[in-house]
């Protein structure tokens, strides 16, 4: 969608920036058929709690890319061992099974054969509605077993709460209206134990969360600590009405073989920048430039030399204000 900047535009999107984000029925559950795209970066700090927040997590870079594929949990080995299961999938080298109802999400265990891990009822991931100051406790005791016969009890106790909302700065651009899930986990068994923690930044009516923050302190590995992010790919996140616009901007011809022109509005400033990042998040190009009017005004970007595929244009002032849209190179 080409959006370009007017007072009654500027007024919305501020007003959607201080919305409280509500997680309804069924936004977090995936099914059969659900397929996603996220990207293993550094750990940042997930910043503070509380409402109408600004977290910065564009420095997000990508180390490595996991996808992710939900079957229908009847072409599994495991499937007679989780008969409530509504979807499962493959994560280190394990099947992993889920329920999804009204209630909520849940985790029922995994297996790979002939190994299984059985939770029961399983470890509660979220419920719904979720918002702003929701939060519940959960437990959990799961039998690890092979070839039939037990050999270990893990027991699992978990705290989460939605501790902020507010706007989230994306290596693609910053998103409106995300909701903060801060997870806690303490499990013990089989000879260790772990603490986890877990921010998940979420953004309703998108299933996985747009970043995840997670760190795990382990007997085993103590005293070095896990750390690690996962950013969704902009594929996914990749839609023109979940993204934040202070500046009006728009491009074309899109798709694009040589040049594109950018349309924004900006007030005057000594620098503005204007990034072409992958849909890993990776900076690809960069172009600086003056200001030297306020209000709207063209750009004329190179691309010739971008391999053909899908781009996101970031454009930022030296004031910190932001616009950004996707396009495609031929």
């Amino acid at each position: 969608m080409k959006r370009f900047a007017a007072p009654a535009v500027c007024c919305l999107l501020t007003g959607l920036s201080h919305a409280q984000p509500v997680v309804e029925i069924g936004q977090m559950s995936f099914t059969p058929g659900d397929e996603v795209v996220q990207h293993y970066c550094q750990y940042v700090p997930p910043g503070a709690a509380g409402s109408d927040q600004s977290w910065d997590l564009s420095n997000l870079v990508t180390q490595g890319t996991l996808t992710t594929s939900y079957v229908d949990p009847a072409t599994t080995p495991n499937t007679a061992d989780f008969p409530d299961a509504t979807v499962a999938c493959m994560f280190w080298d394990e099947m992993q099974y889920y329920r999804g109802d009204a209630a909520g999400y849940t985790w029922l265990g995994s297996g790979d054969g002939s190994y299984v891990e059985d939770c029961g009822e399983g470890k509660l991931l979220i419920t719904y509605p979720f918002t702003m100051g929701s939060s519940f406790s959960d437990s959990s005791t799961c039998p690890l077993r092979f070839d039939s016969i037990t050999y270990a009890i893990i027991s699992r106790a978990r705290e989460v709460q939605a501790d902020g909302y507010g706007t989230l700065h994306t290596p693609y651009g910053p998103v409106n209206n995300v909701l903060r899930i801060r997870c806690h986990e303490h499990g013990n068994g089989n000879g260790s134990s772990y603490l986890d923690d877990a921010w998940l930044f979420v953004k309703p009516g998108i299933k996985e969360p747009l970043v995840t923050i997670w760190s795990r302190w382990d007997a085993v590995l103590a005293p070095d600590t896990l750390k690690y992010a996962m950013l969704i790919d902009a594929s996914i996140i990749g839609v023109d009405e979940l993204f934040a616009h202070d500046i009006g901007l728009s491009l074309t011809p899109n798709p694009a073989d040589e040049m594109v022109t950018i349309t924004f509005s900006a007030p005057v400033d000594p620098v503005i920048r204007f990034e072409v990042l992958d849909m890993q998040g990776r900076q690809v190009s960069l172009s600086t430039g003056p200001q030297q009017l306020s209000g709207i005004c063209q750009r004329v970007l190179d691309i010739s030399v971008l391999e053909a595929g899908a781009y996101v244009l970031r454009v930022r002032t030296s004031r910190g204000e932001f616009g950004s849209t996707r396009f495609v190179k031929r």
